[in-house]
């Protein structure tokens, strides 16, 4: 391990970390903390964070902690990580990237969307900041038409009662929420079939 003598040192690590270069402890670091997040290891990153570590910090597939609480499905954590990052009233009070896209092109909120977790939804959409209309990567679909494209009846009934949500945004083949929800393809399950049924009602 490289020892750092004198403040010169220390003037080129941070100019390092400025520019996106880790040094080895950082690297190091940054290991730990999504191991331990990954474990739902609560009481390590709770002082992790409060000791400074960057709660932007992304792993190798662009991913933060944020996300990946969603995608591992640690809604304990994930609410702490979003008390980090809110105060009561929803409104960002740090410089955590709420919209922030991973290396696929996801949001938070999309890949709540995409996993159909219907309470990291509710608690994403409480906020004033969150982008409810951003579209992924992949289907250029918004969280709405990822719902509807799934059939997952409670995160579009959350969606169509937001008055950000705009209704009449396409996806990559020209259709709309409400047109997907009509949409019935080959490999559809009767549950999905039945969930788009209901989905469609939402929407008269």
């Amino acid at each position: 391990m490289k020892i750092v003598k004198n403040f010169d040192d220390f003037k080129k690590i941070n100019e390092l970390k400025i520019f996106g270069f880790d040094t080895e402890k950082s690297k190091h670091d940054k290991e730990r903390f999504f191991f331990e997040v990954k474990k739902n290891d609560i009481a390590k990153i709770k002082t992790r964070l409060e000791n400074g570590f960057d709660i932007n910090t992304k792993d190798k597939d662009g991913n933060t902690a944020l996300m990946l609480a969603v995608k591992y499905d640690h809604f304990e954590l994930f609410e702490i990580l979003l008390n980090k990052v809110f105060n009561y009233k929803k409104t960002l009070i740090n410089t955590s990237k709420i919209n922030d896209k991973n290396n696929n092109g996801e949001t938070v909120l999309v890949i709540a969307c995409e996993l159909g977790r219907t309470e990291f939804v509710k608690e994403l959409l409480e906020s004033k900041k969150i982008d409810v209309n951003v579209k992924d990567k992949h289907t250029v679909g918004t969280p709405l038409i990822i719902a509807c494209l799934n059939g997952y009846v409670d995160i579009a009934k959350l969606l169509i009662n937001d008055d950000r949500v705009i209704l009449s945004i396409k996806d990559y083949s020209g259709r709309t929420a409400e047109k997907i929800s009509t949409t019935i393809f080959a490999d559809d399950s009767e549950e999905l079939k039945n969930n788009k049924k209901e989905i469609h009602k939402l929407f008269n």
